[in-house]
């Protein structure tokens, strides 16, 4: 069985793939779905409040794509819910994690603004706080 190179080699290809994707509804929406179909793509859009992880002193807005192994996810930092201090892009695999800085990515402040408007940024800290 051979074994998969580390996360910090697979996270910049998954990104690219997970950014087409995004690109894509930032052009607009599919007309053979409804316009909502970003919030869809996702698994879930959730706050991660501080301290649920020892390691972990600030809470973030997390848009997880995937879950299991491997699994992605999108997040976002910001100390009043309206403007990203960052976002990071993380991939994770049984044990082994790695991210990359993807703040000033265009599809990601879309993202984050799409969120906003759709209310999904303060419901979902409503939610957790």
């Amino acid at each position: 069985m051979s074994r998969e190179a580390p996360c910090s080699e697979r996270v910049k290809p998954r990104w690219e793939s997970r950014k087409e994707a995004l690109v894509l509804f930032m052009a607009g929406p599919d007309p053979e779905h409804d316009t909502h179909s970003f919030l869809q793509y996702a698994l879930s859009f959730d706050y991660v409040p501080p301290l649920t992880w020892a390691d972990q002193p600030v809470g973030f807005w997390r848009y997880q794509i995937s879950w299991g192994g491997p699994s992605d996810e999108i997040r976002f930092w910001s100390k009043d819910q309206r403007t990203i201090l960052s976002a990071e892009y993380r991939f994770m695999d049984w044990g082994d994690g790695a991210g990359i800085d993807v703040t000033h990515e265009p599809c990601v402040q879309w993202l984050w603004g799409s969120l906003k408007s759709h209310d999904a940024v303060r419901q979902a800290h409503k939610a957790a706080v």
